[in-house]
């Protein structure tokens, strides 16, 4: 995807919602999300793609609150709390 550096944020193009064509990611070099929203919507996304459990999904909560996740850290700490879930696995 085509970026453009403004400031201490860097804005990507994105696929979203189609409201705005660019979305926040936040700081260069980081690989999450800015918004609390699309942090939200990668749980989200990887929770249904692991078929997680509300316990589950409410274990990884307490697991990642606070750290600083892009979706690959998320996904392998995922495969590694729950392996059972792991499609095909």
């Amino acid at each position: 995807a085509a970026g453009t550096a403004m400031g201490a944020n860097v804005l990507m193009m994105s696929g979203g919602n189609g409201d705005d064509p660019f979305e926040k990611i936040g700081r260069p070099g980081r690989s999450r999300p800015g918004s609390n929203q699309a942090q939200n919507e990668q749980v989200r996304s990887l929770a249904k793609k692991y078929n997680l459990s509300r316990e589950q999904q409410r274990q990884l909560h307490d697991y990642i609150q606070g750290e600083d996740l892009g979706y690959a850290d998320l996904e392998q700490i995922i495969r590694q709390l729950f392996p059972n879930n792991i499609p095909g696995g």
